[in-house]
């Protein structure tokens, strides 16, 4: 067809329908709900500790609240919103003298005891050392110092670790048994042999708090040693009762008194 008419065909056929388009399906971010297994409590000092945090929550919070002193120490873990460490600080220089309470939350790594350390890396390099070799001359140097009170003298011990690893990384058949930083941790773990220190009137397990900006250092009862999982850091919810510095050689600012324990499951 020409002329005029030509395209009058091809406007008079119905046009095709777009297809329609699919709606679209967000997701809807489900956040789970916090999972808390308490580990300890302190049964004498909790019930100030609640009573003191619950003073500082609000009215229609505080209805919520539990009455019964285990139960209300869940309550507050969960439910509770922790300090930040800065915070803990500005506290501290509040107070009227009488040590304030707080719920803080962070990443619980317990130090070990440094003598067990180094008496365990040299165990298990024992039976893989040579006579004249650099890691022979390294074992012989950590076990002269394991006959002082090398407790005393941490930065040692923890040194003599270090030149030991490096001379252990040196030989590749070595490095083949196993990982001997890997090793000497699980066998503390399993031997439980954290740091121990006499604090607060009572024998401590020192341990390090860290959110990912800020540290603080953390005491908690020597019975805590037995009821913790067997994992190097743990996220923890704490309550704890803030104090100055207790020991020279740790550079954190505040001594956290453990009051109860909740690993984030």
């Amino acid at each position: 067809m020409r002329g005029p008419d030509a395209a009058r065909a091809l406007l008079d056929v119905e046009p095709v329908p777009a297809p329609r388009a699919k709606p679209v399906v967000r997701a809807t971010a489900v956040t789970p709900a916090l999972e808390l297994v308490m580990l300890w409590t302190d049964a004498e000092r909790l019930p100030d500790a609640i009573a003191a945090l619950r003073s500082q929550t609000s009215s229609h919070r505080r209805r919520e609240e539990p009455t019964e002193a285990q139960d209300g120490a869940r309550w507050l873990v969960r439910r509770g919103s922790p300090c930040s460490l800065p915070e803990l600080e500005l506290r501290v220089r509040d107070t009227d003298g009488t040590p304030p309470y707080a719920l803080v939350a962070g990443t619980m790594t317990l130090s070990f005891d440094v003598r067990a350390e180094l008496e365990t890396t040299v165990a298990l390099c024992r039976p893989f050392a040579v006579q004249g070799e650099a890691l022979q001359r390294e074992l012989a140097h950590a076990e002269a110092v394991l006959e002082t009170p090398v407790e005393g003298a941490p930065e040692v011990a923890r040194g003599l670790c270090e030149r030991i690893q490096r001379a252990w990384r040196d030989t590749s058949q070595r490095r083949a048994a196993y990982d001997l930083r890997q090793a000497t941790r699980r066998v503390l773990l399993t031997q439980r042999a954290y740091t121990r220190l006499g604090v607060f009137g009572e024998t401590c397990l020192q341990a390090e708090l860290g959110d990912g900006r800020d540290r603080s250092t953390v005491y908690l009862p020597e019975v805590v040693a037995d009821v913790m999982p067997l994992f190097p850091e743990l996220d923890v919810r704490l309550v704890v009762s803030l104090h100055a510095r207790q020991d020279a050689s740790v550079t954190t600012p505040l001594a956290l008194r453990a009051v109860a324990v909740a690993r984030v499951a």
